[in-house]
């Protein structure tokens, strides 16, 4: 993998575009708390069997590639799904289930991604 994101070195995989995110969030202001359904629509860019997804302050319970339950690995910020062996042109539907407390991600220009305020 190789690093896409000039802003947050070490970020990003460029084994796939999303060409939509369909998120539902549901945040509890006074606990800084985040429960979120992200579904991923992915159009491998280069052969892979695994891709991976940075998260930042947010734990992974549960992941499904195209409806099915899906083997993953979190370690750190990222989680990696195996996806099967994949060739460019596959396109597929990667959902994940996350909780937590999100925070701002430390950037080559400061801090960036989420951003607390005191009044949500």
């Amino acid at each position: 993998m190789t690093n896409p994101d000039p802003y947050l070195r070490g970020h990003g995989d460029t084994r796939y575009p999303v060409s939509h995110y369909d998120l539902k969030l549901t945040y509890k202001v006074a606990a800084n708390r985040l429960e979120e359904k992200a579904q991923l629509y992915v159009e491998i860019a280069e052969a892979t069997n695994r891709i991976d997804v940075d998260l930042h302050g947010l734990r992974v319970s549960k992941v499904f590639l195209d409806g099915r339950p899906a083997k993953y690995r979190h370690r750190g910020q990222r989680v990696s799904v195996d996806v099967g062996d994949r060739v460019p042109g596959n396109r597929f539907l990667l959902e994940f289930r996350v909780s937590g407390k999100p925070g701002p991600v430390p950037g080559v220009h400061g801090t960036a991604g989420w951003e607390e305020l005191t009044d949500g």
